[in-house]
């Protein structure tokens, strides 16, 4: 009895430390012709906005107040620091669309920074109400959606 109670705590320890969601598991891919062309260029230019103002203040979109609450904070300091490193937006090109079924779609772009050598990724999350809640810029693409810092 001493051993079984043992090898299920044991049990416990291992499935809590395996707590964390393989974000492509998640996430699944969406097949590009169940996009709508309208959503993908949406998103599109509202990067290019987004990333050349650092302001969501004359966009056409509408956003989460997380987002929102978010952008007043931080958005203009973090955009212009990512604008002085990566410098502008030479080519953008959507690559793929993600959603974990019920909540969010995640737009991923594969994009060149004329200070960046590499491919980078900029992704925006959508919620199924059509708000955008994040905006995640990462200098490296990946075939594999990874966890990011949001921004």
């Amino acid at each position: 009895m001493r051993v079984f109670t043992i090898f299920i705590a044991l049990g416990f320890i291992v499935m809590s430390c395996k707590s964390t969601v393989d974000i492509n598991t998640y996430f699944k891919k969406i097949p590009q012709t169940n996009v709508s062309k309208d959503k993908i260029e949406n998103a599109e230019s509202f990067i290019k906005m987004y990333l050349e103002t650092c302001s969501i203040e004359n966009s056409e979109a509408t956003f989460t107040n997380r987002f929102v609450t978010y952008n007043e904070k931080y958005g203009e300091i973090l955009c212009k620091g990512i604008n002085n490193r990566n410098g502008k937006i030479v080519t953008i090109n959507f690559e793929e669309l993600r959603g974990d079924g019920h909540s969010y779609l995640i737009y991923r772009f594969k994009v060149k920074f004329e200070n960046i050598d590499k491919i980078s990724e900029v992704r925006v999350s959508e919620k199924f109400t059509g708000e955008y809640e994040t905006i995640i810029v990462r200098n490296e693409w990946s075939d594999i959606l990874k966890s990011s810092n949001k921004f």
